[in-house]
């Protein structure tokens, strides 16, 4: 089966397509042109990495009460594009490709499958939920000893990587910078208004630049005293990054990349170089943890909060990386952050004052003790 890249939204994908150059015609649009083909093994290995990086098995194994796993891949927007499910042949034959591929043998399996005593083999935690000893510790290991303590294995740990998960931002490249209030305001006329309106002067340049050392708080990526700037890729993510409350007004400012950067990016994983078996898959275990960790909300008032991240940065940074990119957990883009503030320019003229109209939260509601949990099995008492 063969699907166009327009019907493609996942990026390795993508890169596989054009790697493998396989030229066909689309199932869903009949467009001539390089498709994804479904029965290459790189493929499905592919696929079958995705699935495993994401989801533990008792989520897609049914024989543990999981969901029929091609939903997962077929999830709207998730690999595929949500149009797809206009076209019902089409989307059932995929369907059905994505079920076969599970008895593949070669490369990664998706299922533990039995042991030699018949009895079935601990079901596969996601790459995502693995445990790595070193990096599951270092969170305790930084509360008793110093962080360069660590530094060795964390730095080999990076390099082993090599340029896998490298990014590089070209120069002229343009992010977002933000910071709550105004270089001040100035009051001007409005109708038959006593009181005007605010006309406002926006933070700019140096302003809503990087911090100076010594008015440098820690952060995710800097420890107190460091100077890092800290971007995003869009404007939204920018503004949401800095916590701005209702009524508050932010300033709001572009910078351009003033030459390439390399970054190390947590963003999204390069899942190319480890599609050949179960063991390459493992390895990804390590940047896992540590993507978790960047990617990953922690409240203001857990003590140590920034400690491992901020080793992970130093190492990386020692490694020969210009940043690092990462998720953001309030927007849809992506944050960037640089070790060294004078590789980013001021865009003259790019300023612009914003209001925060309202702020909205997304909750979920989570089990209480003692309500409805008389089949659940504690491990102690409460923490």
């Amino acid at each position: 089966m063969y699907i166009c890249e327009s019907h493609i939204v996942e990026s390795n994908i993508k890169k596989l397509i054009f790697s493998q150059n396989i030229r066909g015609i689309c199932a869903f649009c009949c467009a001539d042109t390089v498709c994804l083909d479904t029965d290459s093994s790189e493929v499905r290995n592919l696929l079958k990495a995705i699935l495993r990086y994401h989801y533990d098995e008792v989520d897609y194994n049914t024989h543990f009460g999981g969901e029929y796993y091609p939903s997962f891949l077929l999830e709207d927007d998730f690999i595929f594009t949500k149009d797809i499910q206009e076209h019902d042949e089409s989307f059932g034959e995929l369907d059905s490709e994505l079920w076969d591929m599970a008895f593949d043998s070669e490369g990664i399996n998706i299922y533990a499958g039995y042991g030699s005593d018949g009895l079935y083999n601990t079901p596969y935690m996601s790459i995502r939920n693995a445990h790595q000893p070193f990096l599951d510790s270092l969170s305790k290991q930084l509360s008793e000893k110093n962080y360069h303590d660590f530094e060795g294995e964390l730095r080999s740990i990076i390099k082993g990587y090599g340029d896998i998960f490298s990014k590089i931002i070209e120069g002229s490249s343009v992010v977002y910078r933000a910071r709550v209030g105004t270089a001040g305001y100035k009051t001007a006329l409005r109708g038959f208004s006593r009181e005007g309106k605010k006309i406002f002067v926006p933070f700019k340049d140096k302003e809503i630049g990087a911090v100076p050392p010594l008015k440098a708080t820690a952060g995710r990526a800097n420890r107190a005293g460091v100077s890092y700037l800290y971007c995003a890729t869009d404007s939204y993510t920018a503004i949401a990054e800095v916590r701005p409350h209702p009524t508050d007004v932010v300033s709001i400012g572009k910078f351009r990349v003033a030459k390439a950067l390399k970054v190390f990016d947590f963003s999204y994983p390069n899942f190319l170089e480890f599609i050949e078996s179960d063991e390459s898959l493992l390895s990804m275990i390590p940047y896992a943890k540590m993507a978790g960790i960047f990617n990953t909300a922690t409240p203001p008032s857990l003590e140590g909060r920034y400690s491992v991240s901020q080793l992970i940065s130093d190492c990386i940074r020692k490694e020969g990386y210009d940043g690092i990119q990462f998720s953001s957990t309030v927007g849809k883009g992506k944050n960037l952050v640089v070790f060294n503030p004078s590789c980013m320019e001021f865009i003259d003229g790019s300023s612009k004052v914003i209001e925060i109209d309202k702020v909205q939260y997304i909750y979920e509601e989570k089990q209480v003790v003692g309500m409805n949990d008389q089949w659940e099995i504690y491990y102690d008492e409460v923490e």
